[in-house]
C-alpha cells in the first residue's frame, strides 16, 4: 500500500477505503465519512470568524490531528485497526471541535444569562489587558458611563471588537461540551449537518463521538471512567472507545507546528489578547519536531520568558498525557495492536530560551508565602505604621548573612591561613568575633546606597551590594516556591551551618527578607553570581498580582555576590515612611542645597544609622544623597586586649570621663558596652548599646 519511493505514509482514510473495497458491508462507513468531511468542512471554516485571534481550527486542524495519529501509529498498526475503529477515529478528529462553530442563538442565550454581568466583571479583572479593556467598555456602556467613547460612531467598532474577544473567552472553556451538545441533542446543528448522515448506523456511535468530543477537554482519568476499552463495532468488528479518545487527545496536543495562525483573520481585530500572541510565538518557536511509532521529539527556541512559560506548560501537558497513556496502555488499546505506547524519552523535548537550555524551573519563579510568615515580618519589623523601613533592614541583613557565609567558606578553604598563623589563632577553634582579624572582615563589605534614579527626583532607588556567596539556582527555587522554608533537609548546608561559630550563622530563612521588598514595590531587581553557576539578572515580581519573576539577563558582568535594587516612587513616601519627623531629622536636612535632599531622605538616613551604626562583626558602608549623612563601619579587632572567662571576653578602658567595660559573649557574638561615670552626681550617662547578631536591638540609658 505504501509508495516507498515517495516515502508516503499509509493513511487512516486509505485504510478505511481499502476495507470498504474488501468488504462491501463497510462501504457505508467510508461513504458517511466522505459526506461528513465535505459538509462539516463548510462549518469548520466559520470558526475563524468567531475566533480570529486563535490558532486555526478549520478542517486543516482536524486533518493535522489525524495525520499526527497516523505518524504515531505507523502503517503496520493502522492495518490492524478494524473498519469501525478507523471510521470513528476519522469522525472524532472531524467533530471534536465543532462546538467552536458559534450559531447566533447559542451566543445570544449565553449573553442573555442572568449572571452575565457578573461574568463581565470577572473579565474586567483579567490579567490580560485586552480582555479587561473589552469587558470594561461594555460595562461602562451598559451603565451609561461611556461618553468618551460615544463622540463618534467608531464606538460601534470597539463594541464589535470587544464582543468577539469576550465571546471567544466564554466559549473557549466550554467548546468541548458544546461539541458534545451539537452531536447529541442540538436539533438546529444536527439539521445543518444532515444528522451526520448516520441514520443507518447505531445511535451509540454518535453518542460515543459526543463523549469523545467532551472528554478531549477533561482530565485523563475521566476517559478511563467514562469509556469502555472494547465494544461491538459495525457488522461484526470491534471498537475501542478509550483508544479512539486518547488518540484524539494525543493528536491534538501534537499539533504544535509552525503556521498555525491565519494572519488575515487576526487583521479583523484592533487588538489581539496577550494569550493569543504568546501562543502564536510558541508555534513560531518550533525548530524541530518528530512524531513516529518510536519517538516524539520537539525543540523550541523561545524569544521571551512569557513564550517559554506558555511552551513549557503545553509540553508539560503533553508529557503528562503521554506518561498516563503509557501507564494504562494495555487497558486502552486493541489487544492485537502491537508496537510501543507513546514515549517521550529524556531530553527529547528541548525548550530553549534565546538559544540556551537552562533549568526550566528558574523560568517559572513565583513567590509564595503563608500568611503566618508574612505576619512574622510585619511583627518583627514593627512596621504597621511605617512599612517602608522593613525591607531596608531585611535586605541588608540578608547581605550580612551571605557575606559571613562566604567569609567562613574562604576561611575553611585556607585562603586566610597566613592571617591566623600571624595572630596565633587556630582557625578550627574560632569562638569569638575578634578571633578573626579585621583585615578578613574588610574583604566582605556590605554597601547600601540610596540615590535618586531620575533627574526629576521622583523615584528613589535603594541598592544593596554584597560580596558574599551569591544565590544559587537551588536557593532561588526554594526562596520563591517555599519562602522561609527550613533548610534542614539540605545536608550540605546543615553540615556547614553546624560547624560555623554561632555568631556567624545566618539569622534568617532566606526569601522572607526579600519578600519584604514587596511591601514597597511590585517588583525589584537582583544581580547575583554564585560559584560554579552562570551569573544572572533577575526581575522579581509580586505573586499577589499573579506575576512570574523573570531572568532578564544571563552571563552578566558581575563578580561573586549579590546586588538588590528596589525603586520607590516619591508619591508613596508618606504611605511607607510615615508623616512624623523628629527634630534631629529636621535639623539635618538642607532642602536648599539643590542636590535632591529631602525630609524623607533624612528620615531614611536616620533609620539606617540607628539600625546599623553599631554593627561590629561586619563591614558596612552607607551612601546617600546628602554626603554629610553617609557613614562607614569597619571591624577593628586589633586595638583591644581581652581576657577570656568561659563564654565571655572582657576588657576595660577610659574614655574621657568614663570607665568603659566592653564584654563579648561567644554564642551570639553580642557586644556590651557599659559606661560608668567617675562623678556619681551625674545622673545621665551615655546610651547602652546592645547588639544581637550585629543588629541594634535596643537603646536605653544607664544612670551611674
Amino acid at each position: 500500500m505504501a509508495d516507498n519511493k515517495l516515502n508516503k505514509k499509509y493513511t487512516l482514510e486509505e485504510h478505511l477505503r481499502f476495507l470498504s473495497i474488501e468488504d462491501k458491508d463497510y462501504e457505508i462507513l467510508y461513504s458517511i465519512w466522505d459526506l461528513n468531511k465535505k459538509n462539516l468542512t463548510q462549518g469548520l471554516s466559520l470558526i475563524s470568524s468567531s475566533f480570529p485571534h486563535y490558532s486555526i481550527h478549520d478542517v486543516s486542524h482536524s486533518m493535522t490531528i489525524i495525520d499526527n495519529i497516523q505518524c504515531f501509529l505507523g502503517e503496520e498498526r493502522i492495518k490492524r485497526l478494524s473498519a469501525t475503529d478507523t471510521f470513528l477515529i476519522l469522525m472524532a478528529g472531524l467533530t471534536h471541535d465543532i462546538g467552536m462553530i458559534l450559531m447566533f442563538n447559542i451566543v445570544e442565550a449565553e449573553w442573555g444569562n442572568d449572571d452575565f454581568k457578573a461574568l463581565l466583571e470577572e473579565f474586567a479583572n483579567s490579567h490580560d489587558s485586552v480582555v479587561a479593556k473589552s469587558a470594561n467598555l461594555l460595562i461602562k456602556i451598559h451603565m451609561n458611563e461611556a461618553k468618551e467613547y460615544l463622540k463618534d460612531f467608531k464606538w460601534a467598532l470597539q463594541v464589535k471588537n470587544a464582543v468577539i474577544i469576550l465571546t471567544a473567552e466564554i466559549f473557549r472553556a466550554k467548546h468541548a461540551k458544546q461539541s458534545a451538545n451539537y452531536l447529541r441533542s442540538n436539533e438546529t446543528f444536527k439539521q445543518l449537518a444532515n444528522n451526520f448522515h448516520a441514520e443507518q448506523l447505531p445511535s451509540r456511535f454518535i453518542d460515543l463521538l459526543a463523549n469523545i468530543a467532551f472528554l478531549h477537554g477533561e482530565d485523563f482519568d475521566a476517559v478511563m471512567v467514562k469509556l469502555y476499552q472494547e465494544a461491538n463495532g459495525y457488522k461484526g468488528d470491534y471498537i475501542h472507545p478509550r483508544f479512539i479518545a486518547y488518540m484524539i487527545r494525543l493528536g491534538d496536543l501534537l499539533d504544535f507546528d509552525n503556521n498555525r495562525f491565519n494572519i488575515y483573520s487576526k487583521a479583523i481585530l484592533k487588538e489581539i489578547p496577550e494569550t493569543s500572541k504568546l501562543h502564536e510565538q510558541k508555534h513560531a518557536s518550533v525548530k524541530h519536531m518528530l512524531i513516529s511509532p518510536n519517538a516524539i521529539e520537539a525543540e523550541l527556541d523561545c524569544p521571551t520568558e512569557e513564550v517559554y512559560r506558555v511552551s513549557r506548560s503545553w509540553f508539560d501537558w503533553l508529557e503528562k498525557e503521554v506518561s498516563s497513556q503509557s501507564r494504562e496502555w494495555t487497558n486502552i488499546t486493541p489487544s492485537d495492536l502491537g508496537g510501543l505506547p507513546p514515549v517521550i524519552s529524556k531530553d527529547s523535548i528541548k525548550i530553549l530560551f534565546n538559544g540556551i537550555q537552562g533549568n526550566p524551573e528558574l523560568l517559572n519563579l513565583k513567590f509564595s508565602m503563608s500568611q503566618e510568615k508574612m505576619f512574622s515580618i510585619l511583627q518583627g519589623g514593627g512596621i504597621y505604621k511605617e512599612p517602608g523601613f522593613a525591607f531596608i533592614r531585611e535586605i541588608v541583613q540578608n547581605a550580612f548573612d551571605a557575606s559571613k557565609m562566604q567569609m567562613w567558606n574562604d576561611i575553611k578553604s585556607g585562603i586566610y591561613d597566613s592571617y591566623f598563623e600571624d595572630s596565633g589563632i587556630n582557625k578550627n577553634d574560632i569562638q569569638f568575633p575578634n578571633d578573626i582579624v579585621s583585615a578578613i572582615y574588610k574583604q566582605y563589605p556590605v554597601v547600601l546606597q540610596v540615590k535618586w534614579k531620575d533627574n526629576q527626583n521622583e523615584i528613589l532607588q535603594f541598592e544593596c551590594i554584597d560580596y558574599g556567596t551569591g544565590i544559587s539556582e537551588e536557593t532561588l527555587l526554594r526562596m520563591t516556591n517555599h519562602v522561609g522554608e527550613s533548610r534542614k533537609r539540605d545536608s550540605g548546608y546543615v553540615e556547614k551551618y553546624r560547624e560555623m561559630p554561632y555568631f556567624l550563622r545566618p539569622t534568617a530563612a532566606f526569601g522572607i527578607g526579600l519578600q519584604s521588598a514587596f511591601f514597597v514595590a511590585s517588583k525589584f531587581e537582583m544581580e547575583t553570581s554564585f560559584l560554579g553557576e552562570i551569573s544572572k539578572q533577575i526581575i522579581f515580581r509580586s505573586a499577589a498580582d499573579n506575576q512570574y519573576s523573570s531572568i532578564a539577563n544571563i552571563n552578566i558582568d558581575r563578580k561573586r555576590g549579590t546586588t538588590v535594587k528596589v525603586d520607590i516612587p516619591k508619591k508613596r513616601f508618606a504611605e511607607l515612611f510615615g508623616t512624623s519627623f523628629n527634630w534631629d531629622i529636621l535639623d539635618s536636612t538642607d532642602i536648599f542645597k539643590g542636590e535632591g535632599d529631602d525630609l524623607y531622605l533624612a528620615k531614611i538616613d536616620n533609620f539606617v544609622r540607628k539600625t546599623f551604626d553599631h554593627v561590629k562583626n561586619s563591614c558596612f558602608i552607607y551612601k546617600t544623597v546628602n554626603k554629610e549623612r553617609e557613614f562607614n563601619r569597619n571591624v577593628n579587632n586589633e586595638t583591644m586586649c581581652f581576657k577570656t572567662d568561659g563564654d565571655y571576653r572582657y576588657n576595660h578602658s577610659y574614655q574621657d570621663d568614663y570607665l568603659v567595660f566592653t564584654i563579648l559573649e561567644k554564642k551570639y557574638g553580642s557586644i556590651f558596652h557599659l559606661w560608668f561615670n567617675n562623678d556619681v552626681k551625674h545622673i545621665y550617662g551615655p546610651s547602652r548599646r546592645l547588639l544581637l547578631r550585629d543588629v541594634l536591638v535596643s537603646n536605653t540609658s544607664f544612670n551611674y
